[in-house]
C-alpha cells in the first residue's frame, strides 16, 4: 500500500532479490488494485496491469462491495448447478456420499 512510484520500487527491488536465488515474478499474473479514482495524469509503468474494482487473492475477492456481490454470485451459481445435478444419479447413497463429502458448510 502506497504511492505508485514506491510501489513500482519495492517491486522491482523484490523482482531484483528473488532472481538472485533463481526466482522470476511473472509480471503477467501481477496486479495494481487502487479502490480510489487514479488519477488520468498517473502513467502506469509498462507491463502492469491497474485494476479498480477487486482481486481474487487465495480465492477470497478482496475489493468494493459490488465486486464481491458478483463473485460470490457466479460461486453459488455454479454450485447450485452442480448441486442440482446431484440427483440425476439416482443413487441416494452416492448422492449423500457427494454431498457428505464435496459441500463445504
Amino acid at each position: 500500500m502506497g504511492p505508485l512510484s514506491e510501489i513500482t520500487c519495492a517491486f522491482d527491488h523484490l523482482s531484483t532479490e528473488l532472481a538472485l536465488i533463481g526466482l522470476r515474478v511473472k509480471l503477467s499474473k501481477c496486479k495494481l488494485w487502487s479502490l480510489s479514482n487514479i488519477s488520468p495524469n498517473i502513467e502506469i509503468p509498462h507491463g502492469y496491469t491497474l485494476v479498480t474494482d477487486g482481486l481474487r487473492i487465495l480465492g477470497v475477492p478482496v475489493g468494493s462491495q459490488d465486486f464481491a456481490s458478483h463473485f460470490l454470485d457466479e460461486v453459488l451459481s455454479q454450485d447450485m448447478m452442480h448441486i442440482d445435478n446431484i440427483p440425476l444419479l439416482g443413487d441416494t447413497q452416492v448422492a449423500l456420499g457427494i454431498l457428505s463429502s464435496c459441500v463445504v458448510h
